[in-house]
């Protein structure tokens, strides 16, 4: 059983910017406002009910995924470092990881 969890956090105005220019260069047709304001409503209704229910059965960290890539990595990397207990040493085996 998982003892803490990593949570990504972002916000929808910058979800929609990364999306939006994502189906610019793949050519997907589903990556548009619609579609993608559909997406974070079900994953709201779905997903964030799981991450309240972890923040009381473990400790979450949350990472604010906006900032820059070396920011969101060392961030992860500090809070694999700190794991479950604040500062002892943590295993893969003490994550879940949400995205």
């Amino acid at each position: 059983m998982a003892r803490c969890a990593l949570f990504f956090d972002v916000d929808l105005p910058a979800l929609d910017r990364r999306l939006l220019l994502r189906g610019e260069t793949s050519g997907r047709t589903d990556d548009n406002l619609a579609v993608i304001r559909k997406r974070f409503a079900t994953f709201a209704r779905t997903s964030m009910p799981v991450l309240a229910h972890l923040e009381r059965s473990m400790a979450v960290h949350r990472i604010d995924g906006a900032a820059d890539i070396e920011i969101v990595f060392t961030a992860a990397e500090r809070a694999l470092r700190l794991g479950p207990w604040g500062g002892a040493a943590a295993s893969a085996a003490d994550f879940e990881f949400a995205a």
